[in-house]
C-alpha cells in the first residue's frame, strides 16, 4: 500500500488534523515560500509542463459550464495553498485575489469543483506534483543543494546541508493533498 492510500492513523486525528495535508519538507501554504503571484505563475508553468489532456475544453455540469483549464489551474493552486474542501475553495474565491484572477471572474460552486476533481484526479495530482517540485526548487535551488566546500566557506556549505530537508516525493505529496480534498468533501457531505 503506497503512502498516499494508507489509512489515517491516530496521529492524524484531533488537533493534528489540520496538518494532514502538509507536504513533508514543505510548508502547508506554498505562498509562504514563493508569494501569491509567483505561485499563480508557477501553477500555470507546471500545467504547461505537464500538458494535460483535458477531454473537453468546456466542463459542463447542471451547475454551469466552465473552462476546464481554468478549473485545473484553480484546484492545483488552491491545493498548493492548503485549501482542501471544495466548499472552502468556493468560499475563498470572492475574497482571494489570486483565486479571483485564476477563475476569471467566475465563481464555480463546490459541486463543480468536486466533480471536476473526480473526473480529472490523476491530471490534478500530476500538475500539483510538478507545482510542488517547482516551489521546492525555488526554495532550495540546485546550487544550494549541490554546494561543496570548494564552492565557498565550509561553514556555509555545512550549514546548508543540515538545513535543507531531503527532497520529497512530490507525487506522493500531491496524492496526499488530493486525498485530503476528497476526505474534506466526504466529511462535509455527512453533515
Amino acid at each position: 500500500m503506497d503512502a498516499a492510500n494508507k489509512p489515517l492513523g491516530p496521529e492524524e486525528n484531533g488537533r493534528d488534523a489540520a496538518m494532514i495535508g502538509k507536504p513533508v519538507g514543505m510548508l502547508r501554504d506554498a505562498t509562504e515560500w514563493v508569494g501569491t503571484m509567483s505561485l499563480v505563475r508557477m501553477t500555470l508553468e507546471a500545467i504547461e509542463q505537464i500538458k494535460p489532456d483535458l477531454k473537453k475544453p468546456l466542463f459542463s455540469t447542471r451547475w454551469g459550464a466552465y473552462q476546464a483549464p481554468m478549473l485545473l489551474t484553480l484546484l492545483t493552486c488552491a491545493y498548493a495553498r492548503g485549501f482542501a474542501g471544495s466548499r472552502d475553495i468556493e468560499l475563498a474565491i470572492p475574497n482571494d485575489k489570486a483565486l479571483q484572477y485564476i477563475s476569471m471572474g467566475q465563481r464555480p460552486d463546490w459541486n463543480v469543483l468536486r466533480l471536476f476533481r473526480r473526473q480529472y484526479k490523476t491530471i490534478i495530482q500530476n500538475c500539483l506534483a510538478a507545482l510542488l517540485e517547482k516551489v521546492w526548487n525555488k526554495q532550495y535551488p540546485v546550487e544550494k543543494r549541490n554546494a561543496s566546500p570548494d564552492d565557498g566557506t565550509y561553514t556555509g556549505v555545512s550549514l546548508d546541508r543540515w538545513m535543507i530537508p531531503p527532497k520529497p516525493d512530490f507525487q506522493v505529496e500531491a496524492a496526499r493533498c488530493v486525498r485530503l480534498a476528497i476526505l474534506a468533501d466526504t466529511l462535509l457531505s455527512d453533515e
